[in-house]
């Protein structure tokens, strides 16, 4: 552990006044913890002195990391999810742009048809009566 928080120090992410102190507190700690093995704090003296290596920048930093890179993971596979639906839905559209436009030539069609059969009554002189 101490190696750890050296490293700290060389990395600038503690002050020489801040590896002081927390070598200090880890020894304080282990001389507690330590005499009183027996004592029914033992767990409580063992979790106290790790919370303190918890609390290194580094090991926050790495935490913290890691959470983010889960969290960005997650955010890519929603946005992946997301593109994948306006996908399909895009694909859908162009299936019924696609039908519009056949029913579309359909009526004009079926319209200038009607139109034909108008001239054609015309020229024969037969009205349609409503």
């Amino acid at each position: 552990m101490e190696r750890n928080i050296q490293k700290e120090l060389e990395q600038r992410n503690l002050t020489q006044q801040e590896y002081s102190d927390y070598l200090n507190l880890f020894r304080f700690a282990a001389d507690k913890i330590f005499k009183d093995k027996k004592h029914s704090k033992f767990r409580k003296g063992v979790h106290q002195m790790t919370s303190l290596y918890d609390q290194l920048p580094s090991v926050r930093e790495k935490r913290l990391r890691a959470k983010l890179e889960g969290m960005l993971e997650e955010m890519r596979l929603e946005k992946e999810n997301a593109l994948d639906a306006l996908a399909r839905k895009e694909a859908e559209l162009a299936e019924k742009e696609a039908e519009y436009a056949k029913r579309e030539a359909e009526c004009e069609k079926n319209e200038a048809e009607l139109v034909r059969l108008k001239e054609l009554l015309h020229q024969h002189h037969i009205v349609l009566t409503p």
